[in-house]
């Protein structure tokens, strides 16, 4: 067993004996929860300082949401900060939390375990290992989960930010050719981490955490789609993820075995992220839980604003559906292939900026590719059963507009190139449809 994970069980059998230990203010032993919900948050980045306050707008939510100490509701957090905002050089401790409202009404932070420094939970053993001793200590039917980091959708782990075809690496602010060279020095794991452009609204670009070493250079470290979805050992009642770029139709067929349901972005979030403050009414207060209401109040708390914060794409979708999908998506793509490899990619709705051309809208593109009659009733009838909530503001980061939004992004093979379409290849959405063979 990794000595980090003795150090966590340790913790964990002290807080335990304390909870059973008997006095007039100890809540009783839980044996089982109604509900537990996970905020997963590796801010181990460049927008560390914006998850802290995602914390702290739950922590100001009105009382009567949070979840009375000793009760069989539960609000855990498994968080990754930095010591300091861009401080990469000083390893911290990832930490779990539980946030419970104490019989007099205040809030308390109690935390449950601290990993050693250095670890990063976007590591998929170590992600996994966390998740089973939270199911193990926290046992329930009901599970949810606020994913709340960088994302980059289905592409491979750190190919959004290198953008290695086209651009050249940052480090220390002096451009370094993506030579083999600089490959061959590459940590295990890591990819090279590309500076962003600090005249650039900060946004939330599966996880980030990242990591600078003797010469100064910073490595990221990140999970693609496929790891993160074997990194969960529990069952999820839903999956919401703060994070940009992830509300494509990869992702969503890529973990429809771990979530009944997922709230998602098509395009970037910035860092601000979800309403907060709300949440834990949503999601513990609630009868049934309403994650559906957190998608709609990050829609609704966007258009209070302006600009490039004025910026929400946003659907909420049914995984139970996905099959169908899939099976009415592998007979349109098989009978429209040749339209749909000569689409013109300037006149589908993308979801992207900076030339990342990897997000589309999934419906817009089966449109353009002349798909019409029968077969386009078929296929939006498969993908409206999924989407049970969508909406969108007028423009991405004020900059992207957005004419249509069918509640899915998808990859546009004419668009890719040959590395993006042998990784695709992969992927579980693939292997269903055979959008790229």
């Amino acid at each position: 067993m990794k000595r980090w994970l003795i150090f966590f069980a340790a913790v964990w059998t002290a807080v335990a004996c304390d909870i059973a230990s008997v006095g007039p203010d100890t809540p009783p032993v839980v044996t089982e929860y109604d509900r537990v919900v996970i905020l997963y948050a590796p801010g181990y980045n460049t927008i560390s300082e914006y998850l802290k306050g995602d914390v702290r707008e739950i922590l100001e939510s009105p009382p009567a949401y949070i979840p009375i100490k000793g009760g069989k509701k539960a609000l855990l957090v498994l968080s990754h900060n930095t010591a300091r905002s861009y401080d990469f050089s000083t390893p911290t401790s990832p930490y779990l939390f539980r946030i419970m409202r104490d019989y007099d009404g205040s809030i308390i932070c109690d935390t449950l375990a601290t990993l050693e420094k250095g670890l990063r939970i976007v590591d998929p053993d170590i992600a996994r290992q966390v998740l089973s001793i939270i199911g193990e200590n926290f046992p329930s039917k009901h599970y949810g989960m606020i994913f709340s980091s960088h994302g980059t959708g289905w592409l491979p782990k750190g190919y959004y930010g290198t953008d290695k075809d086209e651009n050249p690496i940052i480090w220390s602010g002096a451009p370094v050719p993506f030579s083999q060279t600089y490959r061959d020095e590459i940590p295990e794991g890591a990819v090279p981490y590309r500076l962003p452009d600090p005249d650039d609204i900060p946004v939330k670009s599966i996880g980030n955490e990242v990591e600078q070493d003797a010469r100064g250079r910073t490595w990221a470290y990140e999970m693609d789609l496929p790891e993160f979805a074997r990194a969960c050992p529990l069952h999820l009642d839903y999956l919401l993820m703060d994070c940009c770029l992830m509300g494509g139709i990869e992702t969503a067929y890529e973990l429809r075995h771990m979530a009944d349901y997922i709230g998602f972005s098509a395009a970037e979030i910035p860092a601000d992220g979800f309403y907060y403050p709300m949440m834990a009414k949503h999601l513990l207060h609630d009868t049934p839980a309403t994650p559906i209401g957190v998608c709609s109040d990050f829609y609704l708390n966007a258009l209070k604003k302006s600009g490039s914060q004025r910026t929400a794409v946003i659907s909420y979708i049914d995984c139970s559906r996905l099959e169908a999908l899939a099976e009415v998506s592998a007979r349109i793509f098989e009978k429209y292939r040749t339209e749909i490899e000569n689409v013109d990619p300037t006149a589908v709705q993308g979801f992207f900026r900076h030339n990342q051309h990897f997000f589309y809208d999934m419906l817009d593109i089966v449109e353009k590719a002349g798909v019409t009659g029968e077969d386009l009733a078929e296929f939006t009838s498969a993908l409206n059963a999924c989407v049970l909530y969508r909406n969108h503001t007028e423009k991405v980061m004020n900059s992207v507009k957005v004419n249509r939004f069918c509640g899915f992004s998808m990859f546009l093979p004419c668009h890719g190139n040959n590395e993006l379409r042998e990784f695709y290849k992969g992927l579980a959405w693939n292997k269903a449809t055979a959008l790229v063979k």
